[in-house]
């Protein structure tokens, strides 16, 4: 729902009158425990990766609200997991880092673990992808959005400010080293660019596990968001931007080829998003989520890389359009029919079936709640390359300079034409461009590529 009212543009009408609402109920009810917000001690408490996920979900609430509450939720989230760094011992093995995926409390055992807090935490459980790449991307964005002026005074943008250094690091120091300690071991591995399920600390900390969707997307997330700070600030993270961009394409690339399959329906609409390690999801209730949160992580990415190389522009778009289409066309209405039958695709029931790629209801998760919300994640990162481009039925075109490329260009529809101007646009010598409709026109959104 935030990701909608991002890309769409509907922020100011319902959105902070009943989602706010929602949220605060979900903040009244997770952080009700003073020791963890968003798990101490409950049932539902011992996973890191659950916990993070809400940390950015917060971070998007003040990306759509504008209200710092919502980060100082997620600032709280980051530091009570950051404190599991180092803590994964399921053979007594430690992997150098990383953040464990389970809180394991036990009674005291001789030896002292890294990050150990009080005498009754054992260890972390499994280092796993999932939960540092959610790390890392709670990590790098709470650095583009808050700045610790007094360590970081370079970052100075009149951004909200943060003091919080969670186990004395700031969070631009830990976006770095979770990112160096995940580079290592679950990136540019013999096995080929896709990241599989986490490392196996009884095998010399090997790689172990399948190469889920999910896992895909995240990581993307995370590598355009430290290319946006090195761009921003640079020199001050360990690769140069385009180091980030180029990886992030690598393993999107490699999802697009070898996690995908044809359109049963139709074998000419390109590569369609599959889960080939869970087969037919029966046997895991967030296995239909998995490919609508890859979706989400590459729109983004497709979106942010015409920020550093124009090369890649739209990179992306067939691949999302297409994936869009199918969830729509083939898993639309799947639902159980009067007898125990199933109705065919696209009677309007509004229900969306696990496989994207042909019409199919399996009992057991094909109309289940997660597929519905990754059904809707594909629509959401297809609305940037499906809204009607209003510039395109312009009147007039005018510009202060068009010397290098004309300003028409720049409203066109096509991406491989650009307009722009001769000498540097930095401040003190900017160029503007306008365009004219020929009638009022209602803009939800404005796109810059």
């Amino acid at each position: 729902i935030l990701d909608y009212a991002k890309a769409s543009g509907d922020t100011s009408t319902t959105m902070p009158l009943w989602f706010r609402d929602v949220l605060q109920v979900v903040r009244d009810r997770y952080t009700s425990d003073s020791q963890f917000p968003f798990c101490a001690g409950g049932p539902n408490c011992y996973q890191n990766d659950d916990a993070l996920w809400w940390a950015l979900a917060f971070i998007r609430a003040y990306d759509v609200t504008g209200d710092v509450t919502y980060l100082r939720d997620a600032e709280g989230i980051f530091a009570q997991t950051s404190n599991w760094w180092g803590t994964a011992f399921q053979s007594g093995i430690d992997c150098g880092g990383g953040i464990a995926w389970q809180q394991i409390f036990a009674p005291p055992k001789p030896g002292t673990y890294p990050g150990q807090q009080g005498a009754d935490k054992l260890h972390g459980g499994y280092d796993n992808a999932i939960t540092n790449e959610l790390f890392l991307e709670t990590a790098i964005r709470l650095h583009l959005r808050l700045c610790n002026t007094d360590k970081e005074p370079w970052c100075a943008t009149g951004a909200p400010t943060s003091s919080a250094m969670p186990n004395g690091r700031t969070y631009l120091d830990w976006a770095k080293l979770e990112f160096g300690w995940f580079e290592a071991h679950f990136m540019n591995q013999p096995g080929g660019p896709l990241i599989r399920d986490g490392l196996n600390d009884a095998d010399n900390c090997s790689l172990t596990g399948d190469p889920i969707t999910y896992f895909q997307g995240v990581i993307l997330g995370g590598l355009l968001d430290m290319a946006t700070a090195e761009r921003e600030w640079p020199t001050h993270t360990d690769h140069n931007a385009q180091t980030y961009i180029d990886e992030a394409t690598t393993i999107a690339d490699a999802v697009t080829t070898q996690l995908t399959t044809n359109d049963a329906f139709c074998p000419t609409c390109g590569a369609i998003l599959t889960e080939p390690a869970f087969g037919d999801c029966s046997n895991s209730p967030d296995c239909p989520q998995f490919k609508g949160v890859f979706m989400r992580y590459l729109g983004r990415l497709d979106q942010g890389v015409p920020k550093f190389s124009f090369t890649t522009t739209g990179r992306y778009i067939d691949f999302i359009q297409n994936n869009a289409s199918a969830v729509w066309a083939n898993t639309r209405a799947c639902a159980v029919g009067a007898g125990g039958g199933t109705q065919a695709p696209g009677n309007g029931t509004d229900l969306f079936g696990t496989f994207w790629n042909a019409y199919s209801l399996e009992l057991t998760a094909g109309t289940g709640q997660t597929s519905q919300t990754s059904a809707v994640d594909a629509f959401v990162a297809a609305i940037p390359y499906s809204a009607s481009n209003v510039a395109v039925t312009h009147l007039s075109v005018q510009a202060d300079n068009q010397d290098c490329a004309p300003a028409a260009n720049a409203f066109d529809g096509n991406y491989a034409t650009k307009w722009c101007a001769p000498g540097s646009a930095s401040i003190g010598n900017p160029h503007w461009v306008q365009v004219q409709f020929s009638s009022p026109r209602a803009i939800y959104a404005v796109n810059v590529r």
